[in-house]
Order: structure tokens, then C-alpha cells, then sequence
């Protein structure tokens, strides 16, 4: 909902930058739903597209915003038709292929990176864990298996919930949520090479006391890697 309301904002009701200022990206504004004609919806998508050559994402997304809206105008016999009828605005984009960096360029940011944030950009560069999903694990979630010596312990991350950033209200919180599906349920087990990491990590800067979680009906404690404010979505909401 956050970046349905974001994409309309900053394409349609208010946009920024480039187009804050521009007749064309700004038309749609003024134009009541019943008025709204396809000229008005291709001088709005001209305007953007020439405003915005470099966001072809959040473009197509406020067009395709756009024609929802105006198809369910049409069903509820506000519109007769649905003047959102741009056939290449919702074709497929391309998009470029990105750099991954090499084993070398990932050492050397871990290297450098601050100690305490070592865990976390370990699971993101070298196991695969989306950002939202390292930053809600917690303690719990970390398994330390002790092996015979000289070997290290061996180490599992269970993902279990992703944290969102949420900044409607004038402030900004991360937002606690399950996985969307079941598969995003998961253990990772941890490198050899990166284990030290972890148990540093687990040694020095896992907070001493839970992080407290606000919740619509009751409030709730984790003991999380990382200290910060956090709302949890109530699934009965």
C-alpha cells in the first residue's frame, strides 16, 4: 500500500523533480475521473516518459496504477470506457543485467565495513538474504554448532520474518512481517570462511536486553541483532 501511495504521489497527485514543474506530467491533478479523455492520459504519459527517461519502473507503475483505477471506474459505470489504453506503456521493460561483484571486491567490503555490521553484510552479499530479512533476524535465530577441535563451530541463520521501512505518519519505523511465502521460511547455513563474524557479532554487539516491539493489540519483546523501532503487523489486521 506504501508504494501504491508513493507512485501515485510522485507521478500523478504531486511529482518531483524533473516534472514538479512541467504542464503535461502535472495535467491529470485537475481533471475530475468523469472528464478524464485519452488525449489527457497520452499528453500525462509523454510528459513522464520525457521527464523521467531513467525511471522507466515507477512510470510504468503509475500508468498501470492509473488504468486499475479507471477499470474499476468502468465497472462501477462511473466511465463508459477506460481511457487508460496505452498499449506500449505496459510492455515488458528491459532491464539491465547488474554488476555482481567478485570474491575479491565482497572481502574487501567486509573488510572495511564497521565490525557490528559485518553479520549483516555477510548475509547479504555472500548468502543471499534479502536486506529486510537479515535485519529482522534475531538472536534466537542464530545457531552455533560446536565441532571437535581445531574445528569452528558450525553456524545457521533460520529466516523466519522480514522487516519493511515504513515512513507514512511523518516518522519512519521497519515494520515486522512473515514471509510471504512458505519457502521464505528458510536455514542458511554460514560459510566456514564467515563464521568468525558471527560468533564476534554474537560476542559483542547482540543487545543485552530484548527490543521492544509495539503491536496494535498487546506489545511483545525479541532479542534482536539490531536495535531499532519496531512495529509488528498484526496478521488480524
Amino acid at each position: 500500500m506504501q508504494n501504491y501511495r508513493r507512485v501515485t504521489r510522485v507521478r500523478i497527485t504531486h511529482p518531483y523533480g524533473p516534472g514538479a514543474q512541467d504542464a503535461d506530467v502535472c495535467s491529470l491533478r485537475d481533471i475530475r475521473l468523469v472528464d478524464l479523455t485519452k488525449a489527457d492520459v497520452y499528453r500525462w504519459w509523454d510528459g513522464v516518459q520525457r521527464c523521467y527517461p531513467e525511471a522507466k519502473t515507477v512510470n510504468q507503475q503509475a500508468y498501470k496504477r492509473l488504468r486499475a483505477a479507471c477499470a474499476e471506474a468502468v465497472e462501477r459505470g462511473i466511465l463508459a470506457t477506460n481511457p487508460v489504453a496505452i498499449p506500449k506503456a505496459g510492455s515488458k521493460i528491459e532491464i539491465k543485467e547488474k554488476y555482481l561483484p567478485t570474491d575479491g571486491e565482497i572481502g574487501a567490503i567486509l573488510a572495511q565495513v564497521p565490525a557490528r555490521y559485518r553479520v549483516l553484510t555477510s548475509l547479504v552479499l555472500h548468502h543471499g538474504v534479502r536486506i529486510g530479512e537479515a535485519i529482522a533476524l534475531e538472536v534466537a535465530d542464530v545457531e552455533v554448532i560446536p565441532l571437535p577441535v581445531p574445528f569452528l563451530p558450525r553456524v545457521t541463520v533460520t529466516i523466519r520474518q522480514n522487516a519493511q521501512r515504513i515512513t507514512d505518519g511523518g516518522g519512519t519505523h521497519m515494520l515486522l512481517q512473515s514471509p510471504k511465502t512458505k519457502a521464505g521460511n528458510r536455514t542458511v547455513p554460514i560459510m566456514a570462511a564467515d563464521v568468525p563474524y558471527f560468533l564476534d557479532h554474537l560476542a559483542r554487539f547482540a543487545p543485552a536486553e530484548p527490543t521492544v516491539i509495539r503491536q496494535q493489540i498487546k506489545g511483545t519483546h525479541s532479542t534482536g541483532l539490531t536495535p531499532l523501532e519496531w512495529t509488528w503487523a498484526n496478521p488480524g489486521c
